[in-house]
């Protein structure tokens, strides 16, 4: 049977693998898949990405930011530039994130924000989180996709 943990526990058993680039800044690392399932009439295509997340909070403020990376062909995790992940720690398992996307529609390129709560759940061998929403990629089109990120702390 899965356990809630707080986050406070986990950060506490991973603490030894944490990466630490100030004294109290903590980075955290979650791998997993993104998924994009349409749910409007587009024609786009798209199949899951492998991804990297590595956020890093703060710990007076519990603030955070974040760099997501997607695994190429060559098996190496790249930056993806135009995603910038943000948040804030809500409780003692929840965490508040916001990803700023930069979609091209066209010609037309336009900023949105989107908004998730992930949850993390813990278990004896592991910590996961999913992240969902649903995304209007391009609204004009009716291109628009539930997103899915399901994610494992690595650290």
């Amino acid at each position: 049977m899965n356990k809630f943990l707080s986050l406070t526990t986990v950060l506490l058993i991973l603490t030894s693998s944490f990466s630490y680039s100030q004294e109290n800044i903590q980075k955290i690392v979650f791998e997993g898949q993104l998924s994009l399932e349409q749910a409007g009439s587009c024609k786009m295509l798209s199949a899951p990405v492998d991804v990297k997340i590595i956020i890093s909070i703060d710990n007076n403020t519990g603030e955070f930011t974040g760099k997501e990376f997607w695994k190429s062909e060559e098996g190496i995790f790249k930056t993806k530039t135009e995603r910038k992940w943000a948040g804030q720690v809500l409780n003692k398992q929840a965490l508040r994130f916001r990803l700023e996307v930069k979609p091209n529609c066209g010609s037309e390129t336009r900023e949105e924000t989107l908004h998730f709560i992930g949850v993390i759940n813990c278990d004896e061998s592991t910590c996961s989180m999913k992240l969902e929403n649903t995304y209007a990629m391009c609204p004009s089109s009716n291109c628009i996709f539930k997103i899915q990120y399901d994610l494992k702390l690595i650290n």
